[in-house]
């Protein structure tokens, strides 16, 4: 477990940077976000900034196909805000992974970057756990896969349209697209 440091790492993701915040201060969380977004939306490699309910702010580094928030303590994760990047050169929205990452640390918000898009993820349903939270996704993908199929429209972005089909059928689930 990491103590939550500037240079802990795991072997996939280091703390780079470990700073303080007033949390309740929304334009300084949305400066955060912002400036996070226009350094790495078209960044090689993956990073993430979490924004603890504490008041911390941490920047991760990973690398070309993962960034890990799960870095730190797992109590200082429940109620953040996490925000990464996708590398363009295989930029989609929310993974599988990212996903269930989202309910399993109870997270406030999530927000993924990648190339010109910003999607955003919240939730305000019953309290699911990550393994439901796993599955819905699965079927969500299969679900998109097979309506591309009958219909012959190619997917460029299957976690995209997987996450379009969440919101659609999903109570309590909130994905914004391009915020801007």
């Amino acid at each position: 477990m990491s103590s939550g440091g500037v240079g802990d790492t795991d072997g996939y993701t280091i703390i780079t940077d470990v700073r303080q915040i007033d949390f309740n201060d929304e334009a300084a969380v949305m400066a955060e976000i912002e400036q996070f977004a226009e350094t790495y939306a078209y960044a090689d490699i993956e990073h993430a900034l979490v924004i603890t309910p504490a008041g911390k702010v941490y920047s991760l580094r990973g690398n070309d196909v993962v960034v890990n928030p799960n870095i730190i303590n797992h109590e200082e994760l429940f109620r953040s805000i996490v925000v990464h990047n996708h590398p363009v050169e295989w930029a989609d929205s929310f993974s599988p992974q990212d996903f269930a990452l989202f309910f399993e640390r109870g997270l406030l918000r999530e927000d993924v970057i990648f190339g010109n898009q910003h999607n955003i993820m919240r939730y305000d349903g019953i309290v699911i756990d990550s393994s439901v939270a796993r599955e819905l996704y699965r079927n969500a993908f299969q679900e998109v896969r097979q309506n591309a199929m009958q219909t012959q429209i190619p997917l460029e972005l299957e976690q995209l349209e997987t996450m379009r089909q969440l919101s659609k059928t999903m109570k309590g689930l909130v994905f914004i697209e391009n915020p801007r």
